[in-house]
């Protein structure tokens, strides 16, 4: 069992560690702008799609579960059906995002009441980075899928690749093209749909060399969307009182003044190294439980 553990765990660990360096390159990337209100904005904004993405995190952890107990029952069929309808949830999502991205910035910005020099900062970089969401969430779906078959190094390769190219192109877009803040959005941006084209070339290399069905008529089977649902509720309930907590952290800190929030983020890239690592073990954890319920062993 520990030999299954860390197999899955430390890809999902090297993974990870990708995505706090990335963060702090942009971190480091906006603070070599010479003005603290670069930071700061990407704090800000940053501390939004928290808000949007976090909050959707089940599309991830809800998708490992059910993958995983298909995957234990030897369901083939089943675990194609939860992945079209996680990527079906996940698309309806990304579109009510677009279509209310400037009601979601004019609330959480007035409501913070941050400076008009800020707004305007935040919202070039907000701008820009909304357009992912549909990759950034149908990722979310396929990275279940993928660790709820047990396997970790496909995820792992996708994300390192995809998070290597966000730092190259947003140094590129940023310092070498002088695009500053929406050189660092629009570089996160193309690396996530990079990141959706790999999945989607992963999951149809699988799907051929396993003779996993492409089409499957169980996918709108409402009894096993409930049951989707129905998990997935307190999985979010609880990501949405630990994201509350961060931003309240925001807002409070660009009350006091700018310099706090830049300052704050900075430190905060702590917290997030040592959440991302220990996240390599929950997701093995996911996995591991789910498939083993599918084999009725639990």
């Amino acid at each position: 069992m520990n030999k299954q553990i860390f197999k899955l765990a430390l890809p999902n660990i090297l993974s990870n560690i990708t995505v706090p360096l990335m963060a702090s390159v942009d971190v480091a990337l906006a603070g070599s702008f010479g003005d603290e209100s670069y930071l700061a904005a990407l704090a800000f904004a940053g501390a939004i799609f928290s808000m949007l993405y976090w909050t959707l995190g089940f599309l991830r952890m809800g998708t490992v579960g059910f993958t995983a107990a298909a995957y234990g029952q030897g369901d083939t069929s089943e675990q194609n059906a939860v992945l079209y309808r996680g990527l079906l949830i996940a698309a309806v999502l990304a579109i009510l995002i677009l279509l209310f991205q400037t009601p979601i910035s004019v609330l959480l910005l007035d409501w913070s009441q941050v400076s008009e020099h800020l707004t305007e900062m935040t919202l070039r970089y907000y701008d820009v980075r909304i357009w992912a969401a549909p990759a950034t969430l149908m990722v979310f779906v396929f990275h279940g899928w993928l660790l709820g078959r047990q396997n970790a190094v496909i995820p792992m390769v996708i994300i390192v690749v995809a998070n290597l190219l966000n730092i190259l192109l947003s140094w590129y877009l940023s310092i070498r093209l002088g695009m500053d803040i929406e050189g660092i959005a629009l570089g996160t941006t193309i690396a996530q749909y990079v990141s959706l084209v790999l999945a989607v070339g992963a999951f149809f290399y699988l799907c051929k060399k396993e003779q996993l069905p492409l089409y499957n008529k169980d996918v709108f089977i409402w009894d096993r969307i409930a049951a989707f649902f129905k998990l997935n509720f307190f999985l979010w309930l609880r990501t949405v009182g630990l994201v509350i907590a961060f931003f309240m952290f925001n807002i409070f800190s660009v009350r006091i003044g700018e310099i706090y929030l830049a300052t704050n983020e900075v430190l905060a890239q702590y917290i997030i190294w040592m959440a991302f690592t220990i996240d390599g073990f929950a997701s093995a954890a996911e996995s591991l439980v789910g498939k083993y319920k599918g084999k009725g062993s639990v």
